[in-house]
């Protein structure tokens, strides 16, 4: 029976393939051939210049559509959540700032980066340069502003405040006041009076 049975699977198998051959040939090859006979007589048949033309017409079409798009912005979703966390950070530190000398101290450095960044953007020089005039005494910032930007913390010094009164120490300025004199200052045009 395993005999007839393999027997008559490969005369089907055979009956098959002839017919398969036959109905692939008719119903896919031909037509393909023939397309692309049609085409070659199309392209083959028109002129050289239009297909040039044709081509230089596309060309210029996808450049002119490139180049009125509006340029894309390369800011990547990443950098929103680090500047939330910093002013996250920068506001967690003024409200410790009243009874944490070392916020105070962190919120003096912020500030003094600030206001040495902005005063170099306005003066259009390096912020190095702005650095180097500050730490020499040739920049024109108010004397507790300038004690205030270069606070140190004092050694052996409790960094959170007791009941007893403290000595004041130039961090005890209130931040407010150095934004204030940056808005003034920045507000003013840089060959302008101080």
């Amino acid at each position: 029976m395993n005999n007839r049975m393999l027997v008559a699977g490969l005369v089907l198998l055979a009956v098959m393939s002839i017919l398969i051959r036959g109905f692939l040939r008719d119903v896919v090859v031909v037509p393909l051939l023939y397309a692309s006979w049609i085409a070659y007589l199309l392209i083959d048949s028109t002129s050289r210049l239009l297909l040039w033309g044709l081509f230089v017409l596309i060309a210029t079409v996808v450049a002119v559509r490139s180049l009125a798009r509006r340029p894309v912005t390369l800011r990547s979703r990443a950098v929103q959540p680090a500047r939330r966390e910093r002013v996250a950070d920068l506001a967690r530190l003024i409200d410790d700032a009243p009874g944490d000398l070392l916020s105070r101290w962190q919120v003096a450095q912020r500030l003094g980066q600030v206001t040495l960044q902005a005063l170099a953007d306005q003066g259009q020089v390096p912020p190095q340069e702005m650095r180097k005039r500050f730490n020499q005494g040739t920049l024109e910032v108010p004397p507790e502003i300038r004690a205030y930007i270069q606070a140190r913390l004092p050694a052996g010094r409790p960094r959170r405040r007791t009941k007893a009164a403290a000595a004041p120490t130039p961090l005890d300025l209130d931040p407010e006041y150095v934004v204030r004199y940056l808005e003034d200052k920045l507000s003013k045009p840089p060959g302008g009076p101080a």
